[in-house]
Formats: structure tokens, sequence, C-alpha cells
């Protein structure tokens, strides 16, 4: 269990899928792929936070990881989209070692240019970076702290 703070676990879902030879792209909120779909350079890897649980000395912090590919306009292509995901998906967060399972849905039909993929709920337990005042004296505490 690493300690990091909730912007050195996107930097680091970043490299990680941006070395993944199925992905392009990479984006830190589903809305990136809604708007501007002529830009996106699929497949992408999308992650959006959910539920971060901040505690001393360990954080706890929730994750959707998305992996989404532009199907072919007759739609065949779906469920090697959906397995390359679900394939992508599992490669990369096993860079990260959890120690629990994960989840992994599959999806078509989806976004303005008609993609299809798969979609992990994940969880990641790392080390609060966040530092914890150690005086006896709650005052001497928060003044040492500030």
């Amino acid at each position: 269990m690493e300690e990091m703070n909730y912007y050195q676990i996107i930097k680091l879902f970043k490299e990680r899928s941006l070395k993944h030879p199925f992905v392009n792209s990479f984006y830190t909120d589903i809305y990136s792929v809604t708007g501007r779909e002529s830009d996106i350079n699929y497949p992408a890897i999308i992650i959006t936070p959910n539920e971060f649980v901040i505690n001393n000395p360990i954080s706890t912090f929730n994750f959707n990881i998305l992996y989404v590919d532009r199907m072919t306009e007759d739609r065949l292509n779906s469920i090697e989209i959906q397995s390359t995901g679900i394939q992508t998906i599992n490669e990369i967060i096993n860079t990260f070692e959890l120690d629990n399972s994960f989840t992994i849905n599959i999806f078509k039909d989806q976004f303005a240019d008609l993609c299809a993929g798969a979609v992990a709920n994940i969880e990641l337990i790392v080390r609060n970076p966040v530092g914890y005042c150690y005086e006896e004296n709650e005052n001497d505490c928060l003044k040492n702290c500030e």
C-alpha cells in the first residue's frame, strides 16, 4: 500500500493507461466523450471518481474505469470491443496489485459516436499522505499543525 493522494492516483492511471497498446486517449470524466467526439482518438480510457473515504492513516478511493471504442456502422464489432475492454481494464488494474476483487460490466450503443466497451468499479486503498498531529494537548496540536 503506497502513500498517494488523488492527483497522484490519477497521474498514475494516466501513465499506465497510455502505455497500454490498446489505448490511445485518457480522460478524467465521462463528459469528455459526450460533446466533442470528433476529437477523440479511440480507444480511450476514462476514469470517473466515486466516493472517497479519507482517514488517518488509510484512505479509500473508488473509481469507475471505462474502456471505450467506436463501433463499425453495422455494429458487428461490439463483442470484440467489449472483450478487448475487459482485457485492457484488467491489465491496467492489475498493475496496481490490488488485494481485492472488482467487477467489470459491458455496454454498447453509448455516446454520440456509437461506442461499445467495458466499465469496472475499483477500490484503491492507500496510505494517507496528509500529516497527523501527535501533540498531547489538542490546542497545541492545532497551533503546531497549522
